[in-house]
């Protein structure tokens, strides 16, 4: 409950998640991630309900545990054993590049997969704090603004 509160979405934030989600460009829902896998523009998800969503890109923000060897989680899992993540040199969380884009395992090409908060922590260690999330969420918007006009030519 403390974290809840602590945490809140700024007014500011709410209301154009709100206008999003009224406008279609924003969906919610509840589920699972079982597996991932790329597929031209994007990737296929697959819910442990048996559902499959096609994304153009997928964010994770499944928690505060840095030490990606431990955690259950099965998008991270295999993210790690496909070689389309890897852990930051010294633990923390996943290798990132500056707008937050996981780096793949040596001779990888980058999926369009990223992350903040938390699991950034092995390269930006202040990573958890409002101020630093909403820096990396704009960063983030802005690369996946430029992905999706790189996928609609």
């Amino acid at each position: 409950m403390w974290e809840v509160h602590r945490h809140r979405i700024p007014p500011v934030s709410a209301a154009a998640l709100d206008e999003a989600v009224r406008e279609g460009r924003v969906s919610t829902g509840r589920g699972t991630v079982a597996g991932a896998e790329p597929v031209p523009g994007g990737l296929l998800v697959h819910l442990d309900d048996g559902r499959s969503l096609r994304v153009g890109a997928v964010v994770n923000c499944t928690g505060s545990q840095g030490d990606l060897t431990r955690v259950a989680d099965p998008l991270v899992a295999d993210l790690l054993a496909g070689g389309l993540g890897c852990p930051a040199p010294l633990g923390g969380g996943f290798d990132t590049t500056s707008d937050g884009r996981l780096r793949p395992a040596p001779h990888r090409a980058p999926a369009p997969l990223w992350t903040l908060g938390s699991l950034r922590r092995g390269n930006l260690l202040e990573s958890t704090a409002i101020p630093e999330i909403r820096g990396q969420a704009d960063d983030l918007a802005q690369a996946l603004r430029l992905c999706r006009l790189d996928y609609a030519r």
